[in-house]
C-alpha cells in the first residue's frame, strides 16, 4: 500500500461513527481498541462508537471487567497484527464510499495501490492501481505478483505474470478463489523500478463466535484422477499440454458419444453437504450429477469461465449423502467441461456451512 495515505483513512474513518455496518471497519475498529486501556475504550464508545464486529461487539453500560474479556476474545479471535499492518487494505475491502473516495483523492498525487474485494465467501479480486508521480510518467513492471497459500488465482493472470505493465492510472483486476470459504487472503506485488515500490494488501479471515457444538464432519474431495470408472474421458493428456490433472473427452475426442466419470467415496458421517465443483470452461456443457443413483443436480457445471485451462470454482447445490459407501456420477451425452475436483463441504440444516 502508498504509507502517504493511510492517515487520511484514519482521519476520516475513525472520526466518524455511522460505520458499524461495515463488517471490515468493524475488524480495524476492534484490532485497535484491543490495543487500549480500559479507560481509553471507555471515552471513545461513551462518544457514540460501538466496537466490536459481528457476535464480538462492545456497547452500553459495560464494566472494566466487561472490556477485558471482550479483549481477550478479539485477540483471540482476529490476527490483529496482520490487521493493524494492513489497515489501509482491509478499510479499503470494506466497499465505504467516503473511505475509497478519500483514498482515491489522495492517491492522485502518484502512488502504487493494492486493495482486495471480496465477492462472497469464496471469490475476491485483488484491485490494483498506479498513478504517477508528477515528475515521473514511467509505466512500472511487474516483478512478481504471489497469493497466500489455499488462494489460487482464476483470472486476470496476464497482469500478475512476470514482466507484465501495470499501466497509467488503469485499474487492473486479479480474480482470485479461495480453498476454504472465508479465509484470509494476503497479496504482495514487486515491481522491477526503484521508485515506484511495492504493494501488499489483506483480507482477514470471516470468523465468528460459535456458542453450538462445532460440526466435525471433514470436507471430502474428489479429484479427477480419482475417477473409478470412466466413458469416453481420459485425465491429463488432451490438445494441449496445459489442460493440467483434469476429466475431459478422450480420442478420438469425438462430439457424438456420452461422457460420464464415477466417483466412490466413504464418509463417516451422514448429512447435508454443499456440492462444488472446479474446472474450466470456453462454453457452457451442462453436466447432470447423480449421487447414489438419483438425479441430484440437473444441468449442472455450466458456467463459462472465459478459457479451458482457467479453472474456477463453483457451487452446485446442497446434497444430503449416506454415512458409510457412496457414488457420484457426471454424465453428459456429449463432451465434458475440463473438471479437475469436487468437493463436499458439511452444512447445516439452514444451508451455511457449518462452523
Amino acid at each position: 500500500m502508498a504509507h502517504q495515505c493511510d492517515t487520511v483513512l484514519a482521519d476520516g474513518a475513525f472520526k466518524r461513527t455511522d460505520l458499524n455496518d461495515s463488517y471490515y471497519t468493524q475488524l480495524v475498529i476492534a484490532a485497535r481498541y484491543s490495543r487500549k486501556t480500559y479507560k481509553e475504550a471507555r471515552q471513545r464508545t461513551d462518544a457514540g462508537l460501538d466496537i466490536g464486529y459481528e457476535e464480538f461487539k462492545l456497547n452500553g453500560n459495560y464494566s472494566e471487567e466487561d472490556f477485558e474479556k471482550w479483549r481477550e476474545d478479539v485477540q483471540s479471535s482476529l490476527d490483529v497484527e496482520q490487521i493493524l499492518s494492513h489497515e489501509s487494505s482491509v478499510l479499503l475491502s470494506s466497499g465505504d464510499p467516503e473511505i475509497l473516495k478519500a483514498w482515491s483523492e489522495c492517491m492522485q498525487a502518484g502512488g502504487l495501490s493494492m486493495y482486495i474485494e471480496p465477492k462472497g465467501d469464496i471469490e475476491a479480486v485483488v484491485k490494483i492501481r498506479w498513478n504517477p508521480y508528477p515528475a515521473a510518467e514511467l509505466n512500472p513492471t511487474v516483478e512478481q505478483f504471489s497469493v497466500s497459500e489455499g488462494v489460487s488465482i482464476r483470472g486476470g493472470r496476464e497482469y500478475a505474470k512476470a514482466g507484465a505493465k501495470i499501466g497509467i492510472r488503469a485499474e487492473r483486476i486479479i480474480s482470485l478463489t479461495r480453498d476454504i470459504p472465508g479465509s484470509r487472503i494476503l497479496a504482495v506485488l514487486s515491481t522491477k523500478e526503484s521508485g515506484v515500490g511495492d504493494a501488499e494488501a489483506f483480507l482477514p479471515e470471516r470468523k465468528k463466535r460459535v456458542d453450538k457444538p462445532v460440526d466435525v464432519r471433514p470436507t471430502i474431495v474428489l479429484r479427477a484422477h480419482q475417477a473409478m470408472r470412466k466413458v469416453g474421458v481420459e485425465v491429463g493428456g488432451g490438445l494441449l499440454a496445459d489442460y493440467g490433472e483434469v476429466l475431459h473427452n478422450a480420442p478420438p475426442y469425438s462430439v457424438a458419444r456420452p461422457n460420464s466419470a464415477e466417483f466412490d467415496f466413504n464418509s463417516n458421517a451422514g448429512g447435508l453437504y454443499r456440492l462444488e465443483a472446479r474446472y474450466a470452461a470456453a462454453q457452457s456443457r451442462a453436466v447432470d450429477i447423480y449421487l447414489n443413483g438419483k438425479l441430484v443436480v440437473d444441468g449442472g457445471i455450466s458456467s463459462i469461465t472465459g478459457s479451458w485451462t482457467n479453472q474456477q470454482d463453483h457451487i452446485e447445490g446442497v446434497v444430503e449423502i449416506k454415512r458409510g459407501a457412496n457414488t457420484i456420477k457426471l454424465f453428459r451425452k456429449s463432451v465434458f467441461p475440463h473438471i479437475s475436483e469436487l468437493r463436499l463441504v458439511p452444512v447445516d440444516r439452514s444451508g451455511l456451512l457449518s462452523a
